[in-house]
């Protein structure tokens, strides 16, 4: 009975000493496209924006239209009624128009005489630079000439500038005399078919010369603004393509960076950290009805992709020191092996040499996976 006893309790031990298969999750090193990826959230808005603004002074009056609507080109937000000005205030601007005429006239005689002038300085020089080839005048006076034909040419850019100056005074004056009675007013109209993104003013009242009245975006046309880091900025390049998710949107639509900004600025993160980021524009190439100014969209950048690539799951990788290793299944057990990988995304990465196709590794290893130890494929 004891010796019964006591091989019992020695086959238990030795049962209890053996060590168990650990059970692990394994996958296959295979080929095949890889797309290196950088993903950062962005916000969408119109490429070309327009702002109405009052051409003169007047009342405005009430418009129909709400932030939001729809505009074709040519649609009149609303109009704006010049102040009415009386008869003797229409005599005096027609006395200031005269004298503006005649200065306008004094100005344009003063353009035609410095043009004269500066045909006969311009021939002087030119028969001063003959003479001197000839040895037939002095440097002396081909400086003089020289000098004479500049200045010519800046009085004839002031003269100009002068007759524009009371060209614009004339205009000015008949503006002012351009609502000599009731009824007349100026539309303000969309530029483009497009939507109103702001109404500066909605109610009817007088407004200054160049006020801002109204915004249109223009809907042919958005971009995504991508806040990155700016330590990733180096890694793209104008003309990558961009995937851009939009919640609510079911599909993904597509887009390609077309200027990356090059001054950063300071951003605080959620964790109160300051970040040095870099807005990087991308140009949406589908067109998105539903798809409005400042939404919240992701954007997916492509850094690099390939074809025929051997690949090991990111799930497998682990560091070793300074070396990226993997667990190999071989012969029921697990070797580690010591690889080097290239480009890598978030769930794959690509292996330039410690592997090849069809090897087995472990993926999310746990601690009891060891060198030679005996495993079991978890199904």
């Amino acid at each position: 009975m004891w010796t019964v006893t006591i091989v019992v309790v020695i086959l238990l031990l030795v049962l209890a000493l053996i060590p168990k298969p650990v059970s692990v999750i394994t996958a296959h090193i295979v080929k095949g496209n890889l797309v290196e990826t950088l993903t950062a959230e962005g916000t969408t808005r119109y490429h070309d924006t327009y702002l109405i603004s009052a051409p003169i002074a007047g009342l405005i009056t009430r418009t129909q239209y709400e932030v939001g609507a729809r505009l074709h080109s040519g649609d009149v937000l609303a109009n704006i009624l010049p102040p009415i000005i009386d008869p003797r205030k229409v005599e005096e601007l027609g006395a200031r128009l005269d004298a503006a005429k005649a200065l306008e006239s004094e100005a344009a005689n003063h353009v035609s005489q410095a043009k004269i002038t500066l045909e006969q300085a311009k021939n002087d020089n030119e028969r001063t630079i003959a003479l001197v080839a000839a040895n037939a005048a002095t440097r002396a006076q081909l400086e003089r000439d020289s000098d004479a034909y500049a200045q010519a040419k800046q009085d004839v850019q002031a003269a100009e500038a002068r007759l524009r100056s009371s060209h614009h005074d004339a205009e000015a004056i008949r503006a002012s005399m351009s609502n000599k009675s009731s009824g007349t007013q100026i539309p303000l109209v969309s530029p483009v078919d497009g939507v109103l993104l702001e109404v500066h003013e909605k109610n009817s009242r007088e407004v200054a010369a160049s006020a801002p009245l109204f915004e249109v975006g223009d809907t042919n046309r958005q971009e995504v603004v991508i806040d990155l880091l700016s330590s990733d900025a180096p890694r793209i390049h104008i003309g990558d393509s961009v995937l851009v998710t939009v919640p609510g949107v079911d599909r993904t639509l597509h887009a390609s960076i077309r200027l990356i900004e090059p001054d950063a600025y300071i951003k605080i993160s959620p964790l109160g950290i300051e970040e040095k980021r870099v807005n990087v524009i991308a140009a949406l190439q589908d067109r998105v009805p539903e798809l409005g100014s400042t939404y919240r969209v992701d954007a997916t950048m492509v850094l690099w992709s390939g074809e025929n690539i051997l690949k090991v799951p990111i799930s497998a990788l682990f560091r070793n020191e300074k070396d990226w290793s993997v667990w190999v299944a071989r012969d029921g057990k697990a070797h580690e092996q010591k690889i080097s990988v290239g480009h890598m995304n978030d769930t794959e990465a690509e292996v330039l040499n410690g592997l090849n196709a069809n090897d087995v590794v472990i993926v999310h290893p746990s601690n009891e996976v060891i060198e030679g130890v005996k495993f079991k494929e978890n199904k």
